[in-house]
This record gives structure tokens, C-alpha cells and sequence, in this order.
């Protein structure tokens, strides 16, 4: 899950189904094995996107 949430390109769809894509394409590129992606939940990654912390990251002009 840390990788995924390391790897999301903010920019995109942050919504479930966007995050699966992400996910999939994750996948697809060999960053991660499908065993792998199955166990990341999408509804935690949701649930802190939509939570105060979450909106500040989604925010923010930068990352480090």
C-alpha cells in the first residue's frame, strides 16, 4: 500500500476506480506483481484522500 500510495500520480482520477487504473498500470509496467495489487486497499487509499490530511496533500502546490 505504501508503494502504491508513493507511486499515485495525484493529478489523475483519485476516485476508486481511478486508483485501480493507476493500480493496473502499475501492474502492467512490472512495478508491482498482480499478487500484490490485489492486496492494496483501494478503500483505505479513498478514505485518507477524502480525510483532512488528504485534502492538504491533494492541495498542495508541492511534494517533496
Amino acid at each position: 500500500m505504501h508503494f502504491v500510495m508513493q507511486h499515485l500520480n495525484l493529478k489523475d482520477s483519485i476516485d476508486r476506480a481511478g486508483i485501480r487504473s493507476q493500480i493496473e498500470n502499475m501492474v502492467a509496467m512490472e512495478l508491482m506483481t498482480q499478487a500484490q495489487a490485489d492486496a492494496v486497499n483501494i478503500d483505505k487509499i479513498c478514505r485518507f484522500l477524502s480525510s483532512d490530511l488528504g485534502r492538504r496533500l491533494l492541495n498542495a502546490e508541492k511534494l517533496c
